[in-house]
């Protein structure tokens, strides 16, 4: 029910496209803003994969605010995000 919750609540997806927002700011391109996602949100770099996956997510045609939004939510969702080590 939590990941339900964190995919539809409204206040999630607003506090997404905020810090979305704030990552296009970031000077540089996709990878930079990828780093600096990964750093806020997880609190550590990208791994390869995360960073081809998630550069290669920014990349695709349409809006880039929605795409980072997309992306930022998905990090929001996951385990990682969810739980503690």
């Amino acid at each position: 029910t939590q990941a339900l919750w964190l995919l539809n609540a409204p206040l999630v997806r607003q506090q997404s496209e905020h810090l979305a927002k704030r990552a296009l700011d970031v000077g540089g391109g996709d990878e930079v803003r990828v780093a600096w996602l990964w750093q806020q949100v997880l609190q550590r770099a990208p791994s390869p994969a995360e960073l081809r996956l998630a550069t290669t997510w920014l990349a695709r045609p349409g809006e880039p605010l929605a795409a980072c939004t997309d992306l930022v939510q998905a990090l929001f969702v996951g385990n990682e995000f969810a739980f503690l080590d």
